[in-house]
């Protein structure tokens, strides 16, 4: 029984900890997009970057 709670607890932590790496992905990702956007809003990336096709940078 007490290895079925130890690895249950080991599991739990590990979850705890993704989810929270996870959380951090996403606000960092949220917040490179903003950064892009407003590159590409004020022309600094020097491209069309609200064109359709394969060269789009926004």
């Amino acid at each position: 029984m007490m290895t079925y709670q130890t690895n249950l607890q080991r599991q739990q932590y590990q979850l705890a900890s993704l989810v929270k790496q996870s959380q951090e992905v996403k606000k960092d990702l949220a917040e490179l997009s903003i950064v892009r956007f407003s590159l590409c809003w004020s022309g600094e990336t020097g491209e069309d970057c609200f064109t359709d096709g394969p060269g789009d940078h926004c």
